[in-house]
């Protein structure tokens, strides 16, 4: 069975190149999925980066490593 590792580094390290994620944060160049980010009931939105808690997040859509997921 395969594991999930938490991404806390910024771009590609910690990640598996093959990895699925759908999250970005712009300002610490995070990457993930929603199970990973963090709550802050201080920010408008709730939901914020794990690693620098920035609430600049997006859905960018699903990527396998740095390519677009098209559904193999």
């Amino acid at each position: 069975m395969a594991t999930r590792q938490r991404n806390d580094d910024s771009g590609d390290s910690g990640r598996d190149l093959d990895e699925l994620w759908n999250f970005v944060c712009y300002d610490c160049k995070w990457r993930g999925v929603a199970q990973d980010l963090d709550q802050d009931e201080t920010l408008e939105e709730w939901w914020c980066c794990p690693r620098c808690h920035s609430p600049n997040i997006e859905d960018v859509g699903w990527h396998k490593g740095n390519e677009k997921y098209k559904g193999e």
